[in-house]
């Protein structure tokens, strides 16, 4: 059978060819929205530099201003660390916060090799620190502003960017192929994998040329590992399909003894993930630590001048490896009603809450207290949020209503996390909450990055007040 019989649209009878013309016109769009995030990138840090010349010497700029100096000397350097990023990656791009943090990332780290190699050449008179701080401050508005931008142009061609996923498999099989561009069923083609025969090489070659990726999916393990292992030579992105494992969902591939493994879950970081971990903890706490401390200064004299008591509420939670530790609040109830255990979560108009309690609650500032947690090393910025060991869901603790509660411990419980930013929290819980937020907690786990921590602090300002916060 040919190749253009071999592939039909999913979801619908019949054969017929999916369309060369079209597939190659998505690496088109691609290559164009990719070169286009680059110029501008470009057209934007330019503005910027034109604007800080403008700021900094009136209405007379000059391409010779100390700005576009600037501009040229990291230009270079931002393009290059934007790339080492996968800043202009597609997925990236795609999502407005994660296609901003890079580029910011990218403009600082050019910004810092461009003071190192003046400071290295005792260049920096050649700099106006005015300017440059004009421009490195217009620059990060206006690359967000862009790649928010791109992010939504981008949203709406996405059916012409996404992958190209092709289903290989027999006639059971594909009927799993509704999301693919093509189907192709073994049984009707025919075909027999054979690394021997270059004629078939070539066929494979000519069919998945616009494939960005195949998934083999068989029904019998015998065919399943001859088409694997004939894949495996192709030179194609392929996956394989396993159905002993749809209710085991590995993270990842590893290896032991020659053999290759299925990582299923994630246990504490690595030396390395834990010290960028700690050590952006502890910058942001010392960073706001000028703030934060005068500020809970206040807030604890107003809470004392309402309820007599200390302005503190100390709290046993679980911790890392599912050790207690003492967390700290700003206190929220009348002393004589505050719960040490956790037991009774607090409700909408609860009569234990005072006035600058609920207040407090409602802004989330009764948590300002737990970065000091974070600074002596029991709790960090973002991680699961800790709970009190006599918490309960439907009336029955945590640990009793999921299984598998207690992997949420395998890192030091967050200030925010995963589950807060997308809107999981309250105190009046049913299974079916806690199940999704456990769900967050272990995507967290298994996904860790320290992209995806700063992803969550570029978010939690956005949730801070929150309907269930009470």
């Amino acid at each position: 059978m040919s190749v253009t019989a071999a592939v039909r649209a999913p979801g619908k009878s019949g054969l017929r060819g999916i369309s060369d013309e079209i597939l190659a016109a998505r690496e088109w769009i691609r290559l164009i929205a990719v070169a286009g995030a680059l110029v501008v990138d470009v057209a934007l840090l330019s503005i910027a530099a034109t604007v800080a010349d403008v700021l900094r010497n009136g209405f007379a700029p000059s391409i010779a201003g100390r700005g576009w100096t600037f501009l040229l000397m990291i230009l270079p350097a931002y393009i290059l660390a934007s790339i080492a990023y996968r800043g202009y990656s597609l997925p990236v791009l795609r999502n407005r916060f994660a296609s901003s943090l890079r580029s910011i990332a990218a403009l600082l780290s050019a910004a810092g090799c461009a003071f190192a190699f003046a400071f290295a050449l005792q260049a920096g008179a050649s700099f106006s620190r005015l300017e440059t701080a004009y421009m490195m401050g217009v620059s990060i508005l206006l690359l967000v502003g862009g790649r928010s931008f791109g992010s939504l142009w981008l949203g709406g061609v996405r059916k012409a960017i996404d992958d190209n996923t092709f289903l290989l498999g027999d006639e059971t099989a594909v009927q799993h192929g509704t999301d693919a561009d093509g189907v192709i069923d073994v049984r009707q083609t025919r075909w027999l994998p054979s690394s021997q025969d270059p004629d078939f090489l070539d066929l494979i070659a000519r069919t998945f040329r616009h494939a960005d990726r195949v998934v083999l999916s068989f029904s019998d393990p015998d065919e399943r590992a001859r088409w694997a292992s004939f894949m495996r030579l192709s030179g194609i992105n392929t996956e394989l399909m396993e159905p002993r494992l749809e209710n085991i969902i590995p993270t990842g591939v590893g290896s032991w003894a020659g053999a290759p493994t299925l990582i299923i879950a994630r246990g504490p970081l690595s030396l390395p993930e834990r010290v960028l971990k700690r050590g952006m903890d502890l910058a942001a706490v010392i960073f706001l630590a000028p703030v934060v401390v005068p500020l809970t200064g206040l807030l604890a004299l107003l809470i004392k001048m309402e309820s007599p008591g200390p302005a503190l509420f100390v709290q046993e939670r679980v911790g890392k490896k599912n050790a207690r530790y003492q967390c700290y609040k700003l206190r929220t109830m009348r002393l004589e009603s505050t719960d040490s255990c956790g037991r009774i979560s607090a409700q909408p108009e609860d009569r234990r809450v005072t006035r600058i309690g609920r207040f407090l609650r409602k802004a989330s500032l009764d948590e300002l207290p737990q970065l000091w947690n974070v600074f002596i090393g029991d709790m960090s910025l973002v991680g699961p949020r800790p709970h009190a060991l006599g918490s309960t869901a439907d009336g029955t603790p945590f640990w009793r209503v999921v299984d598998g509660y207690w992997t949420r411990h395998a890192v030091k419980p967050g200030i925010t996390g995963l589950a807060q930013v997308r809107g999981l929290r309250g105190g009046k819980l049913c299974r079916e909450d806690l199940e999704r937020r456990l769900a967050a907690d272990i995507e967290y786990l298994n996904s860790w990055s320290i992209w995806l921590d700063l992803k969550i602090l570029l978010k939690t300002p956005f949730v801070v007040v929150h309907k269930n916060a009470y």
